[in-house]
């Protein structure tokens, strides 16, 4: 039997069948099994007599061959997951869209990411997803970026988390440029910068917790374009994680150590010389080099 590569038919979408009590709208949840190899979904506006004004996170994620999912105007809310990472090529945010999340950047060569520009949420150079005026660069779209450099755009103030930068792939280098102040929760986690090393503006005044701590990031070397001394005036809040289950098996918490809900700790994790394995990234300062330490660790209690 065979399939369409285009799909419009409002029947062919499965749908949430309480979404609003007042029956008014509903959501997306999955595609029947005779249109799972679809190329094309245009999603409908409306289903049995609701809007049609959601997709939920696990809506297509049986579609290996999807390549674009056209939105109507009366969608709100996107969540699109992992699976669709490796097989979309094109996407379009119409200026309805309140929420949009992504799990992972989306990995085609030639993935074509856009928004429509009187959407008063979201904003995009094409590359990123950004919040309307730019000043918060919330997450990378595009994975695979065929040029030297991606340059981040000047008015952006903060790179957002958790995992702004998650996956990312560059062949060269990042450029945060001069105003950039913050980088929130795991902003670079597993980004892969074929020199291994990135940039920070003197304009940096916050870092985030697992922003660049070695275990789970390719960062080698930060190079700041500042003193010792102001990098010194740097808010670090990474902290240890201790992965190690001791010799009986226990964990962190059951050895006694403080832990928060996520189980980081204070306490470092050292090889068998006793030097600290968590970092091993080094910060190269206009007057020198000083290591990249967390200002804020060991300050976690029990509880």
């Amino acid at each position: 039997m065979g399939y369409k590569t285009e799909v419009s038919d409002f029947r062919a979408f499965e749908y949430h069948t309480d979404f609003d009590t007042d029956k008014k709208e509903t959501a997306i949840v999955g595609i029947k099994k005779q249109y799972q190899n679809a190329w094309v979904l245009h999603l409908p506006k409306t289903a049995y007599g609701r809007k049609v004004t959601e997709v939920v996170s696990k809506a297509f994620s049986d579609m290996p061959h999807l390549r674009e999912i056209v939105f109507t105007d009366n969608i709100k809310k996107i969540s699109l997951r992992s699976s669709l990472s490796s097989s979309l090529y094109k996407l379009h945010l119409p200026a309805s869209v309140e929420s949009f999340e992504i799990e992972w950047p989306f990995c085609q060569k030639h993935f074509a990411f856009s928004i429509d520009p009187k959407n008063p949420h979201y904003s995009t150079d094409g590359v990123c997803l950004f919040n309307q005026d730019k000043s918060v660069l919330l997450h990378i779209v595009k994975g695979i970026i065929e040029v030297d450099t991606y340059q981040i755009p000047k008015e952006t103030k903060v790179i957002g988390g958790p995992s702004a930068f998650h996956l990312g792939g560059f062949s060269h280098n990042v450029i945060i440029p001069e105003g950039v102040e913050e980088l929130q929760s795991q902003a670079f986690l597993y980004c892969y910068c074929k020199t291994h090393t990135i940039e920070l503006p003197k304009s940096i005044k916050k870092i985030g917790n697992h922003c660049f701590s070695n275990f789970q990031c390719f960062f080698s070397d930060i190079v700041y374009h500042g003193t010792k001394a102001e990098w010194e005036k740097v808010q670090i809040d990474e902290q240890y994680y201790h992965w190690n289950f001791d010799e009986d098996g226990l964990a962190p918490d059951e050895q006694g150590l403080p832990v928060d809900e996520n189980g980081y700790t204070g306490v470092p994790e050292v090889d068998a010389q006793g030097e600290d394995i968590y970092f091993d990234i080094t910060v190269h300062c206009l007057d020198g080099d000083v290591p990249y330490k967390p200002s804020l660790a060991g300050s976690l209690s029990n509880g």
